[in-house]
């Protein structure tokens, strides 16, 4: 039977089937024997001397035919199912233990890459500072730098090309999420864009709504008349009219694909134009003269149930 350890680390559940002797197989674990094999009653058997380690004694008695046999199946079920998740509960114990390790050393690298950027960067401290404080200017990298430096991280100054982007980007976010154009003006709201990078400039609220809107717009002309002019087949071409809650004459106009994709052209104020048959064939004449201009092939026009538009046809 084992001996009651004096001292140092309590017995772990495995040791009261093995024998445990004073002889030390090395520096931590004395010499254990299985009970189950001292006590098998065959000569020709010779009793394997292991380190009472919990791993070691563990696996022996997993795979001891002489233990096994000491128990009926029910006892043995129990036994080898602890056995087994004691096995599962040191995996995972090595997984997270190899897991902190790398996090170690994903933590020094790191350590290693801010050590190098601020010796080459001796201003890089300003950087850091200007996040939690607006009266320190920050230092911006003028460069892209790889994806796989820590540079590529660190704000940067905005080239002509990324500026309008952004601008762009804020103009889409303001129409989409329906916000007023005096929003980039809010002091709450600069506060969010600059603590998310000092880099990005917001523009004014009269930029917004002018230049910026202005040129994006273009764009996007330029961008539907490319596709417009690409058409093999030929357009169809909807003309649509209305009133707006102010009262005026709305002419929309919209273009339609051979492959049923809808483009909506413009919106036209001919609130000064008499509504008459006279007037909406000039209209369309004028409009049709414009897109031949433009390359546009169209070989269809659908108009609204108005009478002037009625006459015109």
């Amino acid at each position: 039977m084992s001996k009651k350890p004096h001292g140092g680390k309590p017995p772990h559940k495995w040791t009261s089937y093995f024998y445990i002797s004073d002889e030390k197989r090395n520096k931590t674990y004395k010499t254990a024997k299985c009970l189950a094999c001292i006590n098998a009653n065959d000569s020709s058997l010779i009793v394997e001397e292991m380190n009472n380690k919990r791993e070691r004694c563990r696996n022996h008695l997993k795979d001891c035919s002489r233990f096994k046999a000491q128990f009926n199946e029910e006892e043995w079920a129990s036994i080898y199912a602890s056995i087994l998740q004691e096995q599962e509960e040191d995996r995972q114990k090595r997984l997270e233990k190899t897991r902190g390790k790398k996090r170690l050393r994903e933590n020094d690298n790191d350590n290693q890459d801010v050590t190098s950027l601020v010796s080459t960067l001796p201003s890089i401290n300003s950087t850091f500072t200007s996040l939690s404080t607006q009266s320190i200017q920050p230092t911006f990298l003028d460069t892209q730098p790889s994806n796989d430096s820590i540079l590529f991280y660190m704000p940067r100054r905005l080239t002509t090309e990324s500026t309008k982007h952004w601008y762009n980007l804020v103009l889409r976010a303001t129409v989409s999420c329906g916000w007023p154009f005096r929003w980039v003006e809010n002091d709450e709201a600069r506060e969010m864009i600059r603590f998310a990078n000092p880099s990005l400039p917001l523009p004014s609220r009269k930029n917004l709504a002018g230049s910026i809107l202005e040129d994006t717009a273009k764009d996007i002309k330029l961008s539907l008349e490319s596709i417009a002019q690409s058409e093999k087949i030929g357009l169809t071409v909807a003309f649509d009219g209305w009133k707006n809650v102010v009262k005026q004459s709305i002419l929309g106009t919209v273009i339609i694909t051979s492959s049923g994709r809808s483009i909506v052209w413009e919106a036209k104020d001919i609130s000064a134009e008499r509504s008459r048959s006279e007037e909406a064939i000039n209209q369309i004449e004028t409009w049709l003269d414009e897109s031949k201009k433009k390359g546009l092939k169209i070989i269809c026009i659908v108009t609204d149930s108005a009478g002037a538009y009625t006459a015109a046809r």
